[in-house]
């Protein structure tokens, strides 16, 4: 069983959740936990407020804490993640990980 989160969405759906919250979104954040795997895609993709970092750290460490597997997927790499994340939570994803890199060149709209 593994969920798969595009975290800047996962991040304003938290955020809403507040004033309104959801069943739904619940449901959705108990499995979390539970999950074997979540991939956490477009991790760092902007600047996360202490708000933002809070939460990401709690289900991050929970989840590293509980020998859960994880996927990290981003654009950044260690140094800037430590900018945008934070140098805690970007150190517990580059050191509880193996680091594999992509490169090659964009594909998106070109087909």
């Amino acid at each position: 069983r593994g969920l798969f989160i595009f975290v800047p969405a996962f991040l304003n759906d938290v955020k809403k959740n507040i004033n309104n919250p959801s069943f739904e979104f619940n449901d959705f954040v108990k499995r979390i936990n539970v999950a074997d795997l979540v991939i956490w895609d477009d991790i760092g993709e902007m600047k996360a407020s202490d708000y933002e970092h809070q939460i990401l750290f709690q289900y991050i460490d929970d989840r590293i804490n509980s020998k859960k597997s994880n996927i990290y997927t981003s654009n950044k790499n260690k140094e800037q993640l430590e900018d945008v994340l934070g140098v805690r939570l970007a150190s517990r994803i580059y050191n509880c990980s193996e680091c594999i890199e992509f490169v090659e060149e964009d594909k998106r709209g070109k087909y």
